[in-house]
């Protein structure tokens, strides 16, 4: 049966390093034959790079063959998952040539037009929606791997890139950061852990751990375990090393999370203080009762009496506050 391909789309390829280990070209295509009927089954497609673009001339510089699945036409193949291209094969012109089954290669050859990072046939780049979770190698992807401002939301479907997908220390968020959650009930997302003063072991969660090391632990902790900060009905006060603006006037009474006072720490990230009112005074006249008694020559005065301040107020000195979880990313 003699075959002709009469759609050809390049969707997605990194060439600076690619999800999997070598760079992909992402590819679609529609299969027909000779009547422009749909084909639907398995067909062996070989799929080869030239630097030239006519049939029949030059020797292809990359070649793989893919047992391809058609359904009524369409199809999709990861190029280079097979046999990985090189880095410098694409500061070439490159001309893509298809061959299905023993059928003679299609014509014409595909130009592909290829920059340092993306290729495209056509005037197509990333379709909207390609990128899935399959395509995404854990912990592959890196800063140098996109540039700035190609990769919008319509690009990536919902939901499919993990934590996993996304190397350790890099991110939108840092690992070690803290922020407020406003969950009604306690659910936090992944990669998320509360700030509970939960015991963790070090080497489960090494990152959080160089993050912030022991500055939460309290005494007692075992050597191979490490706390989440516990901010659990705490204000966050911004630190003020060593008491340098005065906005922390008793900076020197902070102490640890067991209590301990620090003598270098003292000031330092993490450190606590207890509720206090500031020092103050209030003036006050207590009222009395005088009376007098005499005899002889002589006359006494005495007085009687005073009085208390009432009790008012809570159980704590507070502004008015909202209620929301902290939560550390790992």
């Amino acid at each position: 049966m003699k075959l002709k391909k009469v759609l050809l789309i390049i969707i997605f390829i990194l060439l600076a390093g690619n999800l999997f280990g070598g760079p992909l070209i992402n590819f679609q295509g529609k299969l027909t034959d000779k009547q422009n009927n749909v084909l639907t089954g398995s067909f062996e497609i070989t799929f080869s790079l030239y630097i030239n673009e006519n049939v029949g001339i030059g020797t292809f510089i990359w070649q793989e063959t893919h047992d391809v699945n058609v359904f009524q036409g369409n199809y999709s193949v990861l190029l280079g998952s097979l046999d990985e291209f090189e880095n410098t094969l694409f500061t070439n012109e490159l001309w893509l040539g298809i061959k299905v089954g023993s059928d003679a290669e299609m014509t014409p050859r595909s130009k592909i037009s290829g920059s340092a990072y993306a290729v495209s046939v056509n005037g197509k780049s990333i379709v909207d929606n390609s990128i899935e979770s399959k395509h995404i190698k854990n912990a592959a992807v890196l800063s140098n791997h996109i540039l700035d401002k190609t990769v919008s939301s319509n690009h990536i479907k919902d939901k499919v890139i993990k934590s996993n997908h996304i190397v350790p220390g890099f991110g939108l968020v840092p690992t070690g950061a803290i922020m407020m959650w406003p969950a009604t009930i306690p659910e936090y997302p992944a990669g998320w852990l509360p700030c509970n003063g939960d015991k963790l072991n070090q080497a489960d969660y090494s990152n959080l751990y160089k993050a912030i090391g022991n500055t939460y632990s309290t005494n007692g902790v075992d050597a191979s375990e490490f706390c989440l900060p516990d901010l659990r009905g705490y204000f966050v006060r911004g630190w003020d090393p060593r008491g340098a603006s005065g906005l922390d006037p008793d900076y020197a009474s902070r102490t640890n999370v067991s209590g301990d006072t620090i003598e270098e720490g003292a000031g330092f990230v993490g450190t606590m203080q207890g509720d206090e009112f500031k020092s103050h005074y209030h003036s006050y006249t207590a009222p009395s009762v005088c009376s007098s008694a005499s005899k002889g020559n002589h006359q006494n005065y005495y007085c009687s009496g005073g009085s208390s301040t009432s009790w008012a107020g809570g159980n704590e000195t507070r502004p008015k506050n909202i209620s929301m979880m902290f939560i550390i990313k790992y």
